[in-house]
């Protein structure tokens, strides 16, 4: 995006919902967590991001599929997730952005609407979706 080139459309989000929705949330927050860690050294801010937003989309993803294991529960469970990932991403660039990006948190908070949600939306839903239609054949490939 040529407003805000620091956002990358990241795939990660899709292995943490299958691992929290196979294995369970513990699952999902190491994943979560040692899926950005290579990272942390090169770019810690947009780590402390990656992290706080897999761990907002995939933790709480995978208590409610844990209770409701069912096409309906997983289908909760990714909204409930993505908004609880968007809510974080949000937040997460109003207090972070501005530290690397050279920016005001007026500046950042007037590309919520035009930059930041439509991005995180189409992002979340991409993972919710391919979570959604590949969690069960997968599943079946680790249940082997």
């Amino acid at each position: 995006m040529p407003a805000a080139p620091w956002l990358k459309y990241d795939p990660s989000g899709i292995v943490c919902l299958i691992a929290g929705f196979i294995f369970g949330p513990s699952a999902a927050a190491i994943v979560s967590v040692l899926g950005f860690a290579p990272h942390l050294l090169t770019n810690p801010w947009g780590t402390v991001m990656a992290v706080a937003v897999a761990l907002a989309l995939s933790v709480p993803a995978s208590l409610i599929y844990r209770r409701m294991h069912t096409r309906k529960g997983a289908a909760l469970a990714l909204v409930v997730g993505s908004v609880a990932a968007l809510a974080v991403a949000i937040l997460g660039n109003l207090l972070i952005t501005p530290i690397y990006a050279k920016m005001s948190v007026a500046a950042v908070a007037a590309m919520i609407v035009p930059v930041l949600l439509p991005f995180n939306v189409l992002k979340f839903a991409l993972h919710s979706v391919v979570t959604f239609l590949i969690y069960k054949p997968v599943s079946n490939l680790v249940q082997r």
